[in-house]
């Protein structure tokens, strides 16, 4: 997905990398979190 957007000459590139960073961020520590409730449960 990322990688069919062409990268050079674009001066928003860095900052919409960064959004991507901080959305991924978001989805990784929300996974992180139904693990760890999920984790959690089967340990209880």
């Amino acid at each position: 997905m990322l990688h069919n957007r062409p990268q050079k000459n674009q001066p928003d590139s860095n900052r919409t990398g960064l959004s991507t960073v901080a959305v991924i961020n978001t989805n990784i520590n929300s996974l992180l979190d139904a693990a760890n409730l999920e984790n959690t449960r089967q340990t209880a």
